[in-house]
């Protein structure tokens, strides 16, 4: 009569499996008994790592790595290591554009050369000459004419560059400078795309998400057009049907679900000298007979018959 569960009964005691416990071996064993996790602590057998920690048994050290933006260049034991010519604690200081440039007579700035006054050419590199006094606009003399940088034009560099150079204008094109959108796309650059339920119509009966309708009240389809059934819910037992929301009972069934069962005294006739009972007559007075009709005189020999 000793249940011991997990485990045997011996001398009216529980000897219980190995790891069970209990004094019926009830208890099952500890997933956790014996397991090491390092930087961590076990639940459910399962190692649950401390921050940063990982591996099976959260014998893995935290990447001093992890998360940092190293830019222009690449991390090492926690710090950057940066691309040559680039600078900074997270490698985010660009190259100076200077270095190695030789400006001859003038100086750079920004990786282009400004020469003395007089002195001209990407690298200041040419005296003075002839072009001296010569307004080259965007560019330089040389032998008399003007060489334009930078896209700039014309006889004296004054013909500014297309402003549409260098405009990316995504899910569009560049007119006098601004992004003309194809159809649907906006955005300074086009970047923005067509709105997936601009043309969703959801009827009255819905809304449009990521160009699907989410449908209330009931109702369903693609557009929300089909009306909830009236039926949708409606029990009418094995006795009945359901139209337009309600039980149209059969087989003598009632009730709104059509859970009333028929009368079965309601065709039965009794007469005056007996009752209805499960759809037979229970006579009374002597009376007999299907529907209590038969006197009892009737069932009298002639001999018994009143003279």
């Amino acid at each position: 009569g000793i249940n011991c569960g997990a485990g045997s009964c011996a001398g009216g005691s529980c000897i219980c499996n190995n790891g069970w416990s209990g004094g019926s071996c009830e208890t099952p064993p500890d997933p956790c008994a014996g397991k090491n996790c390092g930087s961590g602590s076990c639940s459910g057998g399962a190692c649950i790592c401390s921050e940063g920690w990982s591996g099976a048994y959260c014998e893995v050290a935290p990447d001093p790595c992890a998360g940092k933006n190293c830019g222009s260049g690449s991390c090492s034991g926690g710090a950057c290591i940066c691309n040559e010519g680039w600078s900074g604690e997270n490698c985010e200081v660009a190259p100076d554009p200077c270095i190695g440039l030789s400006c001859g007579s003038g100086s750079c700035s920004g990786g282009a050369c400004i020469c003395r006054e007089g002195w001209s050419g990407v690298y200041c590199e040419v005296a003075p000459d002839p072009c001296a006094g010569k307004n080259c606009g965007f560019g330089s003399c040389s032998a008399g004419a003007c060489a334009c940088i930078d896209g700039w034009s014309g006889a004296s560099c004054e013909l500014p560059p297309d402003p549409c150079t260098g405009k990316n204008c995504g899910s569009g094109s560049c007119s006098a400078g601004a992004c003309v959108c194809i159809e649907g796309w906006s955005g300074a650059s086009c970047e923005l795309p067509p709105d997936p339920c601009a043309s969703m119509s959801c009827g009255g009966h819905g809304s449009c998400s990521n160009g699907a309708c989410t449908c209330t009240d009931g109702y369903s389809g693609a557009q929300c057009e089909v009306a909830l059934d009236p039926c949708v819910g409606v029990s009418c037992g094995g006795h009945g049907t359901c139209a337009s929301g309600s039980c149209a009972c059969s087989g003598g069934y009632t009730g709104s679900s059509c859970e009333t069962a028929p009368d079965p005294c309601a065709a039965v006739a009794c007469g005056t000298h007996g009752s209805c009972s499960s759809g037979a007559c229970s006579c009374s007075g002597g009376f007999t007979g299907a529907t209590c009709d038969v006197p009892p005189w009737m069932r009298l020999s002639p001999s018994q018959l009143p003279r």
